[in-house]
């Protein structure tokens, strides 16, 4: 029988800071202009009123007594129900919260997290990011024992750069996590925690927590689970320069999506990404031409047609280069065109700088720079004039550059094919695959 890791009782385990009730960390105040300035004014005062009800709720017994009862509480829920918001997706939980706080010993702690929740939906879909994190983190707090929602709180927080705020909820949802035998909450908030350090440029840490991570995944066989901590355990030896370890993490993730996982079309493209500035470009073919009729979103399908140019060109297939330029150009011409336009270009001409195509490398790379300048890209900028500076000697000797052609590793070999194979095998185009994932799994 598996034995139980608690120790007490208790709801939860020790933490002070940690678990502290928030009025008594911040201070009411932070509520109050954040709720004003985000709410249309007609709503802003029942807004502000029913967060402090069940802020106050969160305090526990000693604090329901501020709440009111009999028909102070009667009047309150009424006055909302009554109240035409005019936006049945803001009424609906305000309702529920009045509602239920009209009994705070009996209120439902997972109904009221669930309606803060829904109030925090509707503020993130108005833009009113400070409101959306204030009532998430509320609702972590009307359901302390459940750690997903703790882990909303600090996916929340983190979209609103509140990073420190976000460290604190990903590390609580993995602590309630243990208490709750949640394994799959666990290894999630570990991995969020681990991009929150990707993010912010702390490597170190981030590949320790998702380490940790990764083994909580592998001792409960969460095979899918395994595979995204991989993928992201991939992009940190990417950014810290280990590309013999960045393949490894990558074979390791491939094998366990497997083919027809909806991830597995990012990890194509990640890798193959990273073997296009390695100068792979075979084997970025190889696995372009895979990813190819899997994408139909336009802005990730010109970055792959354009890659692919590029890989075209570099090893000297003059048609293959033309069939995927042509498609790239007829996006980037179309009117209200996708981002990507400038680096997408640059692709292009370096593509056809390979292939001695002196006219269209410079139509290319003028008009990847025109648009670099237009989009303010400082780094697509300065590649551009590399490469036409390289097209100006190229040009001038009459002399076609040799492409890159560093020697190829089997490993390597071997997951270029396994990704072939596996996107082959795959039934699904990128829309449908991001349409199917649960929200649970983005960390």
């Amino acid at each position: 029988m598996h034995k139980r890791r608690r120790s007490s009782d208790a709801h939860l385990p020790p933490a002070p800071l940690d678990f502290a009730h928030p009025l008594s960390v911040r201070g009411a105040h932070t509520g109050d202009a954040a709720l004003l300035e985000a709410a249309p004014p007609e709503h802003a005062l029942f807004l502000w009123r029913v967060y402090h009800r069940l802020a106050t709720w969160t305090g526990g017994p000693g604090a329901w007594a501020a709440l009111g009862g009999g028909e102070q509480a009667r009047d309150f829920e009424e006055a909302v129900l009554r109240h035409d918001f005019g936006d049945v997706a803001l009424w609906a939980p305000l309702s529920v919260i009045a509602t239920e706080l009209r009994a705070p010993s009996r209120a439902d702690p997972a109904t009221l997290a669930n309606a803060s929740l829904s109030v925090a939906d509707w503020a993130l879909g108005r833009d009113a990011g400070a409101a959306a994190l204030l009532f998430a983190e509320l609702g972590a707090e009307a359901w302390p024992e459940n750690p997903r929602i703790a882990w909303v709180a600090g996916k929340v927080a983190r979209a609103q750069a509140a990073h420190r705020e976000a460290a604190l909820w990903f590390r609580r949802a993995a602590r309630v996590a243990v208490w709750n035998e949640d394994w799959e909450a666990q290894s999630t908030a570990l991995n969020s925690l681990g991009n929150l350090h990707l993010k912010t440029g702390d490597y170190p840490e981030a590949r320790r927590q998702l380490m940790a991570a990764y083994r909580v995944a592998a001792r409960h066989r969460m095979h899918g689970r395994r595979a995204k901590v991989l993928h992201d355990l991939f992009v940190v030896a990417v950014m810290t320069g280990e590309y013999a370890r960045a393949e490894r993490y990558a074979a390791d993730a491939c094998a366990a999506y497997g083919p027809g996982h909806p991830h597995l079309l990012r990890l194509a493209f990640d890798i193959s990404h990273l073997w296009l500035q390695q100068g792979h470009f075979g084997r970025v073919l190889r696995v372009l031409k895979a990813l190819l009729p899997n994408f139909d979103d336009t802005e990730r399908r010109l970055v792959a047609l354009s890659c692919a140019a590029r890989a075209a060109g570099a090893v000297g297939e003059p048609d293959e280069h033309l069939r995927y330029a042509s498609e790239a150009w007829t996006i980037i011409g179309a009117e209200g065109g996708p981002g990507k336009r400038a680096g997408a270009a640059l692709e292009i001409g370096l593509g056809a700088l390979s292939l001695s195509r002196w006219d269209d490398a410079k139509h290319a790379l003028d008009t990847a720079r025109a648009t670099a300048v237009e989009d303010g890209e400082a780094d697509t900028l300065a590649r551009v004039d590399a490469a036409l500076d390289h097209l100006h000697r190229y040009e001038s000797a009459d002399a076609a550059p040799l492409p890159s052609t560093p020697r190829s590793t089997r490993p390597a070999e071997v997951l270029s094919r396994e990704l072939v194979r596996s996107l082959e095998a795959g039934c699904w185009n990128s829309g449908e695959a991001d349409s199917q994932h649960p929200a649970w799994e983005e960390t």
